[in-house]
């Protein structure tokens, strides 16, 4: 195998976390030079440490603990990459969220005679207050200290329950949003 020698800045790394899930490790070749050839699902791959000058045509007298390969990933391959790494992720909530929420809290709640109607099933509220006494007990979470606190923003973790009545042991779960936050604090 003879290699054009040249040195490039790289158009794209891949982290520890997605390497594997390209690299074909059955199909590892080892190479005079000492590099290993690695097939990955987008192309050759030269990897390891060796001597370059067995493996290129153009002597050189620089030598490398790894080489690293060119991709096949297009422009707008790489946006879309980044798009799908960032699914999900916001900046910011949109100003209209707590209108949106507003709605739909008084979308779903329903009085009967001027008052709230009772919850349907109140073994649930007895459920749920168990894992909040317990979460409290093993230092989870922790009651709000109301004392004078000065200039201290104190912050609440909104929360909600998940229920899933077909599982065998948890059929509440209590998920926090510890993402929310204050805009000014953003």
């Amino acid at each position: 195998m003879n290699l054009k020698n040249y040195w490039r800045r790289p158009d794209i790394l891949i982290g520890a976390d997605h390497f594997f899930q390209i690299v074909e490790l059955d199909k590892i070749e080892k190479l005079k030079s000492g590099f290993s050839l690695l097939q990955t699902k987008v192309r050759p791959m030269i990897v390891g440490s060796g001597d370059i000058n067995q493996l290129c045509q153009t002597k050189t007298t620089r030598t490398s603990n790894a080489i690293s390969v060119s991709t096949l990933i297009s422009g707008s391959n790489i946006e879309n990459f980044w798009k799908l790494e960032t699914i999900g992720i916001q900046v910011g909530p949109n100003a209209n969220d707590d209108d949106e929420a507003l709605k739909q809290f008084k979308k779903s709640i329903i009085k009967c005679n001027g008052r709230y109607q009772r919850l349907q099933q109140e073994s649930l509220l007895i459920t749920y207050d168990h894992i909040i006494q317990e979460q409290k007990q093993l230092g989870i979470i922790e009651d709000p200290d109301f004392k004078d606190k000065g200039d201290v923003i104190v912050n609440f973790s909104p929360h909600h329950g998940v229920l899933t009545p077909n599982k065998n042991t948890t059929k509440l779960r209590i998920v926090y949003d510890a993402s929310s936050r204050k805009e000014e604090f953003k």
